[in-house]
């Protein structure tokens, strides 16, 4: 179908006109397109400035992964060397609590022979002591035995030694008169010393002493006991006396309205002190 010339023209003519007038142009636009045909170049701006910040975002995104990805290789790094000193520092606390053990084994056989050895030496101590005890005791009887005339002149003149069996020839008779029993025969026969004397009025009188290093009340008692069980079967007043370096204080106590002391070569007669130098007071 052809187009009349004239048309042709009309249509070179608005086409002109629309090139020339861009009001006219715009006008046209409105009245063909719709209003979102319109927007569209306005929207696709929008949308191409989104990517293009989308883009910028993903790009900073990617950066920031690739540091994170270079600190979690660093980390790893880092972990696997700690995990790596982590299993030499179990190794050690392995082998360490393998020498703990030991350690504690040797302490616990350690201690035990140390409660032992304690319990020997305070066995050895009690066996020294008792030992210093008799060889002291023994030293100071047979002393106060070989001079008696000396320690125990203030007592009686005329000392003479009742040796053992003489005394126990007294003890024996006592024994067949009814007057003395086994039992205190026994004991009496232990006495450490016995003379016989006269006393400064010059009565025939016997002295029975219990000898020991320090003086203990149960020395006070077994003298006075035994002086009872001889004056049975002697036949003649029978004094009694202790003797020996110190005397403890109770027992002083005890002795003084009774008894002889001779304490740190002093003889002491009944009813008078003891030097105080001699007498052994306990702590408080």
């Amino acid at each position: 179908m052809s187009v009349p010339m004239q048309d042709e023209r009309g249509f070179d003519d608005i086409l002109r006109m629309l090139q020339e007038q861009p009001a006219l142009r715009e006008r046209l636009r409105q009245l063909l397109l719709t209003r979102e045909l319109l927007e569209l170049p306005r929207t696709v701006a929008g949308l191409a400035e989104a990517v293009s910040r989308l883009e910028r975002q993903v790009e900073r995104l990617a950066q920031a992964q690739e540091r994170a990805g270079e600190r979690l290789s660093a980390v790893e790094t880092r972990l696997g060397s700690l995990e790596e000193r982590v299993e030499r520092l179990e190794g050690r606390v392995e082998r360490l609590e393998g020498r703990v053990d030991r350690l504690e084994e040797a302490i616990v056989r350690l201690a035990e022979a140390q409660a032992r050895t304690e319990e020997e030496l305070r066995t050895l101590a009690r066996r020294v002591t008792d030992l210093d005890a008799r060889f002291t005791g023994d030293y100071l009887e047979r002393r106060y035995r070989e001079h008696a005339c000396s320690y125990f002149a203030p007592i009686l003149r005329h000392i003479r030694l009742v040796e053992r069996h003489r005394l126990w020839e007294l003890l024996d008779e006592g024994m067949e008169a009814g007057i003395v029993s086994p039992d205190e025969a026994r004991d009496t026969s232990l006495v450490d010393v016995l003379v016989e004397g006269r006393t400064p009025e010059g009565e025939r009188a016997f002295l029975a002493v219990e000898v020991s290093a320090t003086v203990y009340p149960e020395d006070v008692e077994s003298v006075l006991r035994r002086r009872e069980v001889l004056s049975r079967c002697l036949g003649a007043p029978v004094l009694a006396a202790v003797a020996g370096e110190a005397i403890h204080r109770e027992a002083e106590e005890m002795a003084q309205p009774h008894l002889y002391r001779v304490v740190d070569g002093v003889a002491v007669k009944p009813g008078l002190p003891a030097p105080a130098r001699a007498i052994i007071r306990p702590p408080r």
